[in-house]
């Protein structure tokens, strides 16, 4: 397998001597992919781990993620090691000020030059880096870190400098396969890569766990629908009246056992949508990030903002419903970049509909699930 990424590394790009350098001769090498973005972000592109323990079996796999999306990764056992990378840029909860403002890049600069997180990553100095979204941020981060071997994407952030390759942003291309790339351009053949699927490992507890809380909130019979009605950011939420004509025509049904999830930020709304409603109960800011994947993985389909929640259905391979809110423009455009489409349907502006989807769209596509 070493001799995959030395034949790439001698392509032009670097010295042969340079090429005898990585991962220590015979050792196979450490590799540190940087995905320090929000948890959809980190989510679709899990199954880049796994490729790239196919490609090299030995090698040390370092997760450079935020401290907030550390449950995504508990458990996965292609992670040999997560490098808590907190760096204040393209996400949300590391960034005090905008991106291009002066005190954005004060920060970002801040983050560089004195963060313990980037002192121990040069001590620990990997010997190949990936970033995954590809930023002019991340490149200065592994040319500072040490790091010698450098792949990113170019054309979303970034044009990649700095860096030793590049795999080119396509606009057309599902973001979790345009993430297996990058163990493409390391060697990886195109059918030894894993299925698409977000990954999340659920232990047996924690199913059983959800199984308990969906027996207790669920008669025997009844469909088990969960809803996110939160999301990053508001503009790209459907708007929250449509939540609740649906809800209501879910309580009224009576063929639903429903759970509204999401953050702490979202239990003053999700608590509003489901009063008054039989067979309706909102769990937001109650259940961990992990609680959250278990019930969803023990529901019968989900409705959701594109938020994260899609990609944990997809994971679970559970039916989805994607509703747009009225910044996104091109539902056909969403589902190409963030779908796997395979279990997600995306409800939004189309050819035939320049506004966000009606509830009753939504409902009665709902209502096909139950006939399944």
């Amino acid at each position: 397998m070493l001799s995959t990424i030395k034949g790439w590394i001698s392509g032009g790009v670097c010295t042969q001597n340079e090429s005898a350098i990585i991962g220590g001769g015979e050792n196979e090498p450490s590799i540190f992919v940087l995905r320090n973005n929000d948890l959809g972000d980190l989510l679709v592109v899990t199954p880049l781990f796994e490729a790239l323990k196919r490609l090299f079996p030995k090698s040390k796999i370092i997760a450079g993620i935020g401290d907030w999306n550390r449950p995504i990764l508990e458990n996965n056992p292609f992670v040999d090691e997560i490098h808590a990378t907190n760096a204040p840029w393209h996400n949300k909860r590391a960034c005090r000020y905008a991106q291009n403002s002066f005190l954005g890049r004060l920060e970002v600069l801040r983050y560089l030059l004195f963060s313990d997180e980037v002192r121990r990553l040069r001590r620990r100095r990997p010997d190949i880096g990936i970033d995954v979204l590809g930023s002019l941020h991340g490149s200065l981060l592994f040319q500072r870190a040490g790091i010698r071997y450098r792949v990113a994407t170019r054309g979303y952030h970034g044009r990649g400098y700095l860096m030793t390759r590049c795999v080119d942003f396509d606009p057309t291309c599902y973001v979790g396969r345009a993430a297996l790339k990058f163990a493409e351009v390391l060697g990886l053949p195109t059918k030894q890569l894993p299925a698409l699927r977000p990954q999340i490992y659920l232990t047996e507890a924690e199913r059983l766990e959800a199984r308990t809380r969906w027996a207790v909130n669920s008669m025997e019979g009844k469909k088990r629908l969960v809803i996110g009605m939160g999301g990053g950011y508001r503009e790209k939420c459907w708007p929250l009246n449509c939540f609740r004509s649906v809800l209501e025509s879910v309580s009224r049904s009576g063929k639903w056992s429903t759970i509204l999830v999401g953050g702490p930020e979202d239990t003053k709304v999700a608590d509003e949508l489901a009063t008054g409603l039989s067979g309706v109960e909102s769990l937001a800011g109650t259940l961990s990030l992990r609680q959250t994947f278990a019930v969803t993985a023990e529901s019968n389909g989900i409705l959701t903002n594109s938020s994260m929640l899609m990609h944990v259905a997809s994971a679970f391979e559970k039916a989805c419903a994607v509703v747009l809110g009225p910044s996104l423009e091109s539902a056909e455009a969403h589902a190409q970049l963030w779908s796997t489409r395979e279990f997600t349907v995306i409800f939004g502006p189309d050819a035939t509909c320049k506004d966000v989807a009606s509830p009753d769209r939504v409902w009665n596509h709902l209502l096909s699930w139950l006939r399944k």
